[in-house]
């Protein structure tokens, strides 16, 4: 079926129980068959290619009600937050409606036109979750306290976190370092095994 829709000139192929990007292949019209001989395996999810930027939304849902949300993008080695208001409303009402409860994570893509297009959605802690926590949202805090309307429900829009070996050239000069920047070393140093093992897979 794939090689037969010359009207599909680039898709996305994916597994539906792999992570982190493992498995997933772009398809373009000049290396079709070198791309599908790639596929490994089965069943395949296939998504229209829409290019632009890598960006996520985040939140914790209870009884259908947002208690928390952030947005965010993840660039050479440095995670940002975003105003994403639109994005929340969205959220709120896939929220409401299906009754949710705890933490979700959306994948989705910004056009260069500025549409945002929602990829798939992973209901379970992610990958991101520690930079979120270093950022000064805790997404877990809710589930533990609940009621506590008082905790920050989001971040200001521009709120930075960088891996060290995005500042490590501005350690001679540690006044630009933030209190993100502080925090999330000192994560890291408390349990380094599970970034170092990251590379790896």
């Amino acid at each position: 079926w794939l090689r037969s829709q010359d009207e599909c000139l680039s898709f996305i192929l994916k597994p539906i129980n792999w992570d982190a990007g493992r498995g997933v292949i772009k398809v373009n019209v000049t290396e079709r068959e070198r791309s599908l001989a790639k596929v490994d395996y089965t069943p395949i999810l296939v998504q229209q290619l829409i290019e632009g930027e890598d960006i996520g939304a985040s939140m914790y849902a209870d009884s259908g009600r947002v208690v928390a949300f952030i947005a965010h993008s993840f660039d050479r080695h440095t995670y940002k937050t975003f105003a994403a208001p639109g994005v929340r409303r969205d959220l709120e009402r896939i929220a409401g409606e299906m009754g949710l409860n705890g933490v979700y994570n959306f994948d989705m893509m910004r056009a260069a036109d500025g549409r945002i297009f929602f990829l798939e959605c992973n209901p379970r802690f992610y990958f991101k979750m520690a930079m979120t926590v270093a950022a000064g949202l805790n997404f877990v805090r809710p589930g533990l306290c609940p009621g506590s309307d008082s905790l920050p429900d989001t971040l200001p829009d521009g709120t930075q976190v960088r891996f060290p070996i995005s500042f490590m050239s501005w350690f001679y000069r540690p006044w630009v370092l933030t209190k993100q920047d502080t925090r999330m070393f000192r994560m890291l140093w408390a349990d380094p095994v599970p970034y170092m093992r990251e590379p790896l897979h």
